[in-house]
């Protein structure tokens, strides 16, 4: 592999193929729901903080080009 997984995906079980995480689905959910209530990504960071949402290195520290890429997955 090269790169990083998108967030809300893992590895399947092959070692080839991706599959949904869905503790991460469920974050992924919350960011769609909070954007499209018209928070920017900065009050999509703060929220998930104020949340306690965890992120992959589980801290509440969410990187604002995460939910950029995050956002940008959704919209497409």
């Amino acid at each position: 592999r090269v790169g990083n997984l998108p967030y809300g995906f893992q590895v399947a079980p092959d070692g080839v193929h991706l599959e949904e995480n869905e503790a991460e689905q469920e974050t992924v959910r919350a960011i769609h729901a909070l954007r499209e209530s018209g928070l920017t990504l900065r009050g999509i960071q703060e929220s998930l903080k104020l949340r306690g949402t965890v992120n992959r290195n589980g801290n509440t520290h969410w990187r604002l080009n995460t939910l950029g890429a995050i956002v940008k997955r959704l919209a497409v």
